[in-house]
């Protein structure tokens, strides 16, 4: 078990290689003598008495995996739990402090991820965006989630890089994380991740009680207006366009509420208050949280409920390991030692990473000349818009105060070179060198030398060693680590038992430890999971979300200082009743709820049903797919959109035999036109009388008479995918797909770019990529991707009307007609 193994067949299969190689060249014991085999019961009770044994004094065990597994140049401050001290840990490798110094200086992550152990005690990951990856350049473990406790690990750690400069954190709207920072880093500027914000409002607006839930789009579009303006002005007209709305006019909640909540802090979620502090275009907190979905679905996975040892274990060998070598790996794919580069690739692009070259390449095609750039002087040049002429953006090279910029949304979404910049890169003497160097040499635009064979030599400082006694790095209540000149000469893994503050085990070789206590302290038994009675804990959350609300709108100072009183008192309190195992706060047990098995009819007007996925995202692009999850059309049992003669083939699986002579008799002898070698049949002509949706006889004799119209477009083939495959297509062509089972739609490969028409949705299906892959497999890149634009033509009125609007687009689509003109 402390080589990791944590399930009983492991074990069990340990054990049986065990004796094999013990009897080896012998006679192997029966499987029945427990003494060599023993049961899974016997296995699961051994296991049970290991894990009490490891966990019993988890602390001092944690004390002894640090002092065997830190390296020299790695550093950890750890201060156990006891009756004056709370529990905090913090670490940090030696490569973790070189990634913090190279990528750190503009954006850093912060965020608390909670169930990784059996303790309630949170794990934040300092996280930065490198040149290729997101990676975790600090960790460190307090007792609780509060500004002293956040502050005190940050102190830390920024003690540990004294050059560590960030010009600005992004958080969750965390108070405690926020206060922390900025008492920490002064000239910092915190901002709010886009993700939480728009969660935050999302829940608000949809709860009755606010009196807006009938208008929750509404609500939210007018909002995120605000929260996209990239100007002031856009935002103050913003503004004003919500604040003359009926619905903030009519909703005195909805105005405190935002007021109080957002408009008081709109320097940390306002676009237009980002952009000026930003190089690098990050908005959510994303990485953090895949590093969080990482570790606990493919490290933690059989930890459940460890111990903190354990968990610091799985972080420092495998976990954080893991992460650097990744780290490397993608470095060194990105040489072009490694895999040499295409002619096509600007030599400004060679090693430099995958992402930042893909990015580069896709918006150097672009159909811009040189007469559509107008230079203005001192690297300023005004570049026509492609799609309205009448319009130019300003893309500008950059200075020592300001870095360079381009108007377009393309460069505020993402920060890099856009289109326009490239168009200036091609067609003038204006290159990626005359960037200014503060944006030009940004680390997230090159190759770590370091990793790459040139290492260089990484200066260790002295680990910070708190001592059991008061005169050696205390720390005091303001997070203020004041350094002593207490030394001694003995090895600090003899005071485990005190329950002091630990630096590494080589500072015993290096004449420096922590000092011997003369009066030790006793560790204190921290928090273990209890099941909590729900119902309790959320009358108590909406009681204190009703105080915070109330709190806001108070305006007598002596009052709130009162409240404060109160409140720490009632927080004391709070923390007396908590359970804890070994002084730290166990997490708590949520009762796990009966799954009921969902049953479902097989079918809905003879389509597959499939089982609705829930949707947990947050936005303008997660609400597009919330609509679209479930689009209600109407049908009509008796008509699909099979041809009748395949229809009648599919119901024959229950028929008698005279059922399906009699099925193929109607099916062939009335027989009503004929289309080249396709026969419509008197179904066929009811269909078209009544209106009612096309099926794949329609479908094929259009696209036929379409062919003999407009004979030099290609393609136009069957529409039965799953009889006739896909011929993929080199030349123009057009394409009706019959769509998963019940819509038609347009592909085009006119003028070399492969574009779909869509009458009904504004997004692509699987089984509408997998004919378009099929199909246009010759126009697939490098990578083997397809790229596809999604083209909005005219909606279609009627839930039925696909299969017309379908025909008539081909039809404009052959003739050179531009779909996106008519109305």
């Amino acid at each position: 078990m402390k080589a990791g193994a944590r399930q009983v067949t492991e074990i069990q299969r340990h054990l049986k290689y065990f004796v094999q190689d013990l009897f080896q060249g012998k006679l192997l014991p029966d499987f029945s003598e427990r003494q060599w085999f023993p049961s899974d019961e016997d296995v699961r009770n051994v296991m049970k008495g290991v894990k009490a044994n490891l966990t019993r004094n988890d602390q001092e065990n944690l004390a002894d995996l640090l002092a065997s597994t830190i390296k020299a140049d790695d550093k950890y401050f750890y201060q156990p739990s006891t009756d004056t001290e709370n529990f905090l840990l913090c670490i940090q490798t030696a490569w973790q402090r070189r990634l913090l110094k190279c990528y750190g200086g503009e954006m850093v992550l912060l965020d608390a991820t909670y169930r990784t152990s059996k303790y309630a005690l949170p794990l934040f990951f300092l996280t930065v965006r490198t040149n290729v990856c997101y990676a975790v350049v600090a960790i460190f473990i307090p007792q609780a989630e509060d500004s002293f406790s956040v502050g005190r690990a940050l102190k830390i750690i920024h003690e540990w890089n004294p050059e560590w400069k960030p010009s600005s954190f992004l958080v969750d709207y965390c108070a405690a994380e926020i206060n922390a920072i900025e008492n920490i880093f002064s000239d910092c500027q915190v901002f709010l991740c886009d993700f939480h914000r728009e969660k935050a409002w999302f829940e608000w607006v949809r709860k009755a009680e606010h009196g807006v839930a009938h208008c929750v789009d509404e609500v939210l579009t007018m909002l995120r207006r605000v929260a996209e303006s990239h100007t002031l002005g856009m935002y103050q007209q913003n503004i004003e366009k919500v604040k003359q709305s009926e619905i903030w006019q009519s909703n005195g909640k909805l105005r405190d509420w935002f007021e109080s909540r957002w408009i008081s802090i709109k320097e940390r979620w306002v676009k237009c208050f980002r952009n000026e502090y930003l190089k690098v275009a990050i908005n959510t907190n994303n990485g953090v949280e895949r590093q969080n979905k990482w570790l606990k679905e493919s490290y933690l996975a059989g930890y459940r409920n460890c111990s903190i040892r354990d968990l610091i274990e799985v972080l420092l060998t495998r976990f954080l390991p893991k992460t650097y070598q990744k780290y490397c790996e993608l470095n060194i794919r990105s040489l072009s030692t490694y895999r040499s580069y295409s002619s096509d690739v600007p030599t400004f692009l060679h090693d430099r990473p995958k992402y930042f070259v893909s990015h580069v390449m896709k918006r150097m095609s672009s159909n811009i000349e040189r007469s559509d750039i107008r230079e203005g002087g001192n690297g300023l040049f005004h570049v026509r818009s492609e799609i309205t002429p009448a319009n130019e953006y300003k893309v500008w090279f950059g200075s020592a105060v300001k870095a360079p910029f381009c108007e377009c949304m393309d460069w505020r979404k993402s920060k890099l070179p856009c289109k326009h910049m490239c168009a200036v890169f091609l067609l003038t003497d204006w290159k990626w060198d005359d960037l200014h160097p503060n944006y030009r040499d940004l680390p997230i635009f090159n190759i770590d030398s370091e990793v790459c064979g040139h290492t260089k030599t990484i200066s260790t400082e002295n680990i910070h060693v708190a001592s059991k006694t008061n005169d050696v790095n205390k720390v005091d209540r303001e997070g203020a680590i004041a350094n002593s000149d207490g030394n001694s000469n003995e090895s600090s893994t003899d005071d485990l038992d005190g329950g002091g503050v630990l630096g590494s085990e080589n500072e015993a070789e290096n004449g420096s430890s922590a000092s011997t206590p003369s009066t030790p302290q006793k560790m204190v038994q921290l928090p273990l999971r209890r099941a909590l009675n729900q119902r309790a804990v959320d009358r108590c959350e909406i009681q204190m979300k009703c105080l915070r609300d109330l709190i806001y709108q108070v305006t007598d100072v002596d009052f709130l200082h009162e409240i404060e009183k109160k409140l720490c008192t009632l927080k004391e309190e709070c923390s007396q009743k908590v359970p804890s195992s070994n002084n730290l706060p166990v997490r708590q047990l949520t009762p796990k709820k009966l799954k009921r098995k969902l049953v479902m009819p097989s079918t809905r007007a003879g389509l597959p049903l499939y089982k609705r996925r829930k949707v947990k995202r947050f936005g303008v692009l997660a609400d597009i797919k919330k609509k679209y999850v479930d689009v209600n059309v109407p049908v009509q049992t008796a008509k699909t959109c099979f041809p009748e003669k395949d229809c009648d083939r599919k119901k024959t699986g229950n028929t008698t035999k005279g059922q399906k002579r009699a099925i193929e008799k109607n099916s062939t002898t009335e027989a009503w036109t004929k289309v080249d070698d396709i026969t419509l049949y008197t179904t066929d002509q009811q269909v078209l009388m009544e209106g009612s949706w096309l099926n794949d006889n329609h479908i094929n004799a259009a696209q036929r008479l379409v062919k003999k119209a407009f004979p030099h477009v290609d393609g136009l083939q069957n529409t039965l995918t799953e009889a006739i495959p896909l011929t993929p297509q080199k030349g123009e062509s057009l394409q009706i797909h019959h769509v998963n089972g019940n819509h038609w739609a347009v592909s085009s490969s006119i003028g070399n770019q492969i574009t779909v028409y869509e009458s009904l949705h504004s997004s692509i299906g699987l089984n509408f990529r997998q004919q378009l892959t099929k199909l246009y497999s010759n126009y697939a890149d490098k990578d083997d991707c397809v790229t596809v634009q999604l083209v909005t033509s005219q909606k279609q009125t009627g839930g039925n009307d696909c299969g017309l609007f379908a025909i008539a687009n081909t039809a404009c689509l052959a003739s050179g007609v531009d779909l996106t003109k008519v109305k």
